[in-house]
């Protein structure tokens, strides 16, 4: 796992940490993390961005032996999603392809998919993909795979990769030939997926689809038509659970108010509400079931039943303030600067809403800030000694707001 700036080993079983961190580099954003076996030892491959010290630049994949923390030789490039699969037996990773190959690295198109054998570091396919943000929509400035959405799985027997992005199209690939089964514009969405679950349930293989819309789609990969029976959203205990989906691992379980809840991935149409203090995954360790999640700054692993913690929870780091609480839809950056000598925070939400916070106290600034929604930029800066928020997106509008100086 990875928490704060390091990757982290803990044994699920008793939740105690496995040796000591390994740092990934300062202000660390990891888009991915798979584990693989190399000459019989536990590998992490970790996609992350290197740290502040790498930006911008190439994003690589970095290998770490397990057992002694050492990095070994990894894979250059630029990547921006991480996936791994089974193809003819053999574990491969598939990759979502970035803007900004390594020097002396040869370029491959933004958006494209590449499939990878972990134990040569050599490519073994090269795929359309989708294409990147710029390609489907000129208007538009984020890096250049962004929302390319990929996750893998099998359909039929057959390993498959699962694509969708700013161009509204979701592709489905066959990760054996490398060619392309099926292209769709679901029906249902009225604007981009940006995010894309493959997954088991009621005896299929279907995809779980979200889009900007806020609409969360569940589809047939079989027959490519979606599903719209209803489905159960929250359980009351685990046992009410159907065994396809506790085994799919893909149940959320959410303990507040009034007590504690199971729910179903594929049934959830919004987020968590903010009231929710705790939640965590339902995982399996050895054979045993358990919960694994976050509480505050605590990761921690606990008993279903007694719902009592295994093993000392691990703890990522101590909370300085306490939560920002306001926005009522899913926050999409986080800026970092100063007021005069305060420092603060400048959040941007999904509907365009935007607002300043003293880091100090978890204060808010002033009366929110809106913009129209789907911003693709957000800068925070100076202008002479005062503090200024850009924002802009598919308005074709660049907006900009005064904070002033010190308060």
């Amino acid at each position: 796992m990875t928490a704060g700036e390091n990757l982290l080993v803990v044994d699920a079983a008793s939740g105690r940490p496995a040796g000591s961190p390994t740092p990934l580099g300062e202000s660390n954003w990891v888009h991915g993390l798979e584990l693989v076996t190399l000459d019989g030892r536990l590998t992490a491959v970790v996609d992350d961005n290197g740290g502040s010290e790498n930006e911008p630049g190439p994003d690589p994949l970095r290998f770490y032996d397990l057992a002694t923390r050492r990095r070994l030789d990894g894979i250059e490039g630029d990547f921006a999603v991480l996936r791994k699969a089974q193809v003819r037996g053999r574990t491969v990773l598939v990759t979502v392809n970035g803007a900004h190959p390594a020097p002396g690295e040869v370029a491959v198109p933004a958006g494209s998919l590449s499939v990878w054998d972990p134990v040569s570091r050599r490519r073994l396919a090269l795929l359309p993909g989708n294409p990147p943000a710029g390609a489907a929509h000129p208007d538009t400035s984020p890096p250049a795979a962004a929302g390319v959405s990929l996750d893998v799985g099998e359909l039929q027997g057959r390993p498959i990769a699962l694509t969708g992005g700013f161009d509204d199209v979701v592709r489905l690939w066959d990760l054996d030939t490398g060619r392309q089964i099926a292209a769709t514009v679901p029906p249902g969405h009225t604007d981009e997926i940006d995010m894309i679950q493959v997954t088991r349930a009621g005896g299929r293989t279907v995809a779980v689809t979200r889009g900007w819309d806020g609409r969360t789609l569940v589809w047939d990969l079989a027959t490519r038509r979606r599903v719209d029976e209803p489905w159960p959203g929250t359980y009351r205990s685990l046992a009410e659970i159907p065994a396809d989906r506790l085994d799919d691992r893909r149940v959320l379980v959410v303990d507040g108010v009034p007590g504690v809840r199971f729910r179903d991935v594929v049934a959830l149409s919004a987020d968590v509400s903010p009231g929710d203090e705790r939640r965590g995954w339902v995982t399996r360790a050895g054979d045993r079931t358990v919960l694994f999640g976050r509480d505050g700054d605590r990761v921690w692993i606990r008993d279903p039943v007694t719902r009592a913690d295994i093993g000392v929870p691990v703890r990522l780091g101590r909370r300085v303030a306490p939560p920002l609480r306001g926005h009522t839809e899913r926050v999409v950056q986080i800026l970092y600067g100063r007021l005069g000598d305060i420092p603060i925070g400048v959040t941007v939400a999904l509907g365009g809403d935007i607002r300043v916070w003293n880091l100090l106290d978890g204060r808010r600034i002033g009366t929110p800030l809106h913009a129209p929604n789907r911003l693709n930029a957000v800068a925070l800066g100076q202008v002479n000694g005062h503090a200024v928020v850009l924002a802009a997106g598919r308005s074709e509008q660049v907006r900009m707001w005064d904070l002033g100086g010190a308060p």
